[in-house]
């Protein structure tokens, strides 16, 4: 059985975390047009997503917030016994939402990142991290799809 991995942006409060995770799932939608997406949250929730998108028999769970008073701790157990073969959230940089993620270390591989600070350019930091981690998602859906 192929090893579940959970890639984690995390930082402080307003570095990015939600953008990352957005424009992952954009990148995601992007390149595979034929999948299927589940969203758990109600429209007024414009920016946060909780979301499942199943891309041929890969499952991927994401999840926008990552504070301490936040769902994360509804959603990791939920995309879990969803048996999502990849999770994608945000966390703070340490404390409960770090903790959370790491009580799956043994059944998951974790994959912590960071958003580039970069007042200057945001927009920028924020495209260059969500594509250097969408590129180790590809990497892992195909190894993923090769094992099932």
């Amino acid at each position: 059985m192929a090893r579940k991995h959970i890639f984690v942006i995390k930082g402080i409060e307003k570095a990015g975390k939600t953008t990352v995770v957005n424009l992952i799932r954009n990148l995601l939608i992007g390149k595979h047009p034929n999948h299927k997406e589940i969203d758990y949250l109600t429209p007024r929730h414009h920016k946060e997503i909780k979301r499942i998108i199943i891309i041929g028999s890969i499952k991927i769970g994401l999840e926008s917030q990552g504070d301490p008073s936040s769902r994360i701790y509804e959603s990791i157990p939920f995309f879990v016994e969803e048996a999502c073969d990849i999770i994608i959230c945000a966390t703070r940089t340490s404390g409960r939402t770090v903790n959370l993620i790491n009580e799956y270390k043994l059944s998951h591989e974790i994959h912590w990142y960071e958003p580039i600070f970069s007042p200057n350019s945001p927009d920028n930091a924020n495209d260059k991290k969500a594509s250097e981690i969408f590129s180790e998602i590809v990497h892992v859906i195909s190894n993923l799809q090769r094992s099932k």
